[in-house]
């Protein structure tokens, strides 16, 4: 399993959540703390996306990075709630890229048989 998703630079993360609780946070970091909160479900899915998630604040490049086996990949989310499948730590990491306007750069989501289901 390989996944390497990144966005092209200056990606500015769209603040979406009406009901995003603002208090005592700085307007400048509304768009990162609530780009974390998108994973914080608690269920598997999120946790393991949000385990290969990495936003640099400054450049404005998101990125999901990993390298390992399907299983590894599975197993890093066995703490939280429900079980993982593949492709819905895929679906989530769409359904970030959707909600945000991110503009991926490179966008590979490739299996153990092979299989790039980003070109699916």
């Amino acid at each position: 399993m390989r996944i390497k998703i990144i966005s092209e630079p200056n990606q500015k993360l769209k603040y979406v959540d009406p009901d995003f609780d603002t208090e005592g946070v700085d307007e400048d970091d509304y768009e990162y703390i609530y780009c974390e909160d998108f994973f914080s479900s608690g269920y598997a899915d999120d946790c393991i996306a949000n385990s290969i998630f990495d936003y640099d604040y400054e450049k404005g490049i998101a990125k999901f990075e990993f390298e390992g086996t399907d299983n590894e990949l599975i197993e890093s989310g066995e703490d939280c709630d429900g079980s993982a499948e593949l492709w819905s730590v895929y679906e989530r990491i769409e359904k970030f890229a959707e909600e945000f306007n991110i503009v991926w750069e490179t966008c590979e989501f490739i299996d153990d048989s092979g299989e790039d289901w980003a070109k699916n």
